[in-house]
């Protein structure tokens, strides 16, 4: 379940960063003129579905906002950095263990907070 959060979010943010790529490519082609989000909407998926992403996107950004800053910033390193165990317990300067504990503390906290939204997911 954990994963399936920091997929969901991961997801919402290449597309947010696919979009503003792809606004920009048809600003340029279209003459300078803004193109309207329909002009930019992405085919690959369903307009509910990519809603029904960036929702849960926001509301995991909203429940990350709320937790201790030592659990988010552990969540936050290994699913949104990418970076490892060690790797975070190195920029922290905690040891695995404890790095590892943050994250499932952030994790347990997240699915209690969104509950069947995620379940979808």
């Amino acid at each position: 379940m954990p994963w399936a959060f920091a997929i969901a979010r991961r997801l919402l943010i290449d597309s947010i960063r696919r979009h503003k790529n792809e606004s920009r490519t048809l600003s340029l082609e279209t003459g300078g003129h803004e193109a309207s989000p329909v002009e930019v909407a992405d085919d690959e998926r369903p307009a509910d579905e990519l809603l029904d992403s960036r929702r849960l996107g926001s509301a995991i950004d909203a429940e990350l906002e709320r937790l201790p800053e030592i659990h988010r910033t552990a969540f936050e390193l290994i699913q949104k950095d990418g970076l490892s165990i060690r790797e975070a317990a190195e920029v922290l300067g905690a040891t695995p263990g404890a790095v590892k504990l943050r994250a499932h503390r952030a994790y347990v906290a997240l699915r209690l907070a969104l509950g069947d939204r995620a379940d979808r997911h």
